[in-house]
């Protein structure tokens, strides 16, 4: 034991002697949040920011056109035929089209793309108020209160989290600890790697086995600096 002892403060010497490799372990994990930022900005860019246009083949009521304006400005309306809206999209003058037929409002949005799937959600919304509207409606002409039909419950929220932990602050400790694990595996890979490649490269393995070592003497030193080092 004693032997696994030397053998693992003989690498641990040589490690924390190796600038360069001290470099990679220090540095390379640094790398990641770059990594991180990089791909969040490029998400970012593909944000647009020019607003978004929605092709229709038939004309918006004053409610219609209330319920769009409160979903968020940037969104254009644009009337057209329907045989036009599908020349319309494929010459990217509109980022998606609704056909009406009686009742029904066909939607046709490319849902693959970021912008595709804001625009979906745009639309959704828009329906589905458009819908709770027509309902009210009804209900009123027929005399029926909608309270009556659509606030039978009430809902209440209560937080049960514990006091100072917040969203934000588990967020920041889940990405820690994964941050972390990443640190341990980089070093952990780049300790394993040049622990015998860098035997051999300085030249010294070979003087390793004239030594009176086992090999699990040998092995184990090395696992017990490996450790030590993540």
């Amino acid at each position: 034991m004693n032997n696994v002892f030397i053998t693992a403060k003989k690498e641990l010497r040589a490690i924390f002697r190796d600038k360069k490799f001290l470099s990679i372990i220090f540095f390379m994990p640094l790398i990641i949040p770059c990594f991180i930022l990089g791909y969040g900005a490029l998400y970012d860019s593909m944000e647009r920011t020019d607003g978004y246009k929605i092709g229709i083949d038939y004309q918006m009521n004053d409610a219609e056109k209330n319920i769009m304006e409160t979903i968020g400005s940037g969104i254009e309306i644009v009337e057209k035929d329907t045989n036009d809206l599908t020349n319309a999209y494929n010459d990217k003058e509109i980022d998606a089209y609704i056909i009406k037929e009686d009742n029904t409002y066909n939607v046709y949005v490319d849902s693959s793309s970021t912008s595709g799937i804001t625009v979906q959600s745009i639309i959704n919304t828009y329906l589905e108020q458009y819908n709770n509207y027509l309902g009210n409606e009804y209900l009123i002409n027929n005399n029926i209160n909608p309270e009556n039909v659509f606030g039978n419950i009430k809902v209440e929220s209560h937080e049960l989290s514990v006091d100072g932990n917040d969203y934000f602050s588990n967020f920041i400790i889940s990405f820690a600890l994964i941050y972390l694990v990443m640190i341990i595996t980089i070093t952990a890979m780049n300790t394993s790697t040049d622990i015998i490649a860098g035997e051999k490269e300085r030249g010294t393995f070979e003087t390793l086995l004239t030594f009176p070592l086992k090999s699990n003497e040998i092995i184990g030193g090395k696992l017990l600096a490996i450790v030590s080092s993540c």
